[in-house]
C-alpha cells in the first residue's frame, strides 16, 4: 500500500513519507501476546528477570559485603540495588529514543518506549 493511498489525518500532514511509513508500521503492529492471567509476556519475562537478579544480588551482598547482615537489611539493600539498576536502564532507553519527542518516528524507538513503560510500571 503506498503512502499516497492512505487517508492521512490532518495532525500528520506535516510528516515526511519516511515518517509516515514508520507510523504505518506502528499502526499495523500486532498486540503483545498474553499469558493465562492476562499479563503480557514482557511483564512475565521482566518479573522472572527481576527475581533472578534479586537472588543473585542477595548472594553477592552476603558474599562480598557482610555475611552476617540481618535479613531486613539484606532485603533493603537488594531493593535499592535493583531500583538503581532498573532505573538506570530505563533512563538509558529514554535517552536513546529521544527522536520520538522530536516527532521523528522510528519503529525501534517505539519498541524502546514500550519497554520503558514495562520497566517503570513494574518498578
Amino acid at each position: 500500500m503506498s503512502i499516497n493511498s492512505l487517508k492521512i489525518p490532518p495532525s500528520l500532514l506535516y510528516l515526511t513519507p519516511k515518517q509516515l511509513s514508520e507510523v504505518q508500521k506502528l499502526r499495523d503492529e500486532t498486540p503483545n501476546g498474553t499469558t493465562w492471567p492476562l499479563f503480557t509476556t514482557n511483564h512475565v519475562i521482566y518479573f522472572l528477570t527481576l527475581y533472578l537478579m534479586s537472588k543473585a544480588s542477595e548472594r553477592i551482598i552476603i558474599r562480598f559485603l557482610n555475611p552476617n547482615i540481618p535479613l531486613h537489611h539484606l532485603k533493603n539493600c537488594t531493593t535499592y540495588v535493583l531500583e538503581i539498576i532498573w532505573t538506570t536502564i530505563a533512563l538509558g532507553l529514554q535517552l536513546s529514543c529521544y527522536r520520538l519527542m522530536l516527532r521523528d518516528f522510528n519503529y525501534r524507538d517505539y519498541q524502546f518506549a514500550q519497554i520503558i513503560g514495562v520497566i517503570l510500571i513494574d518498578l
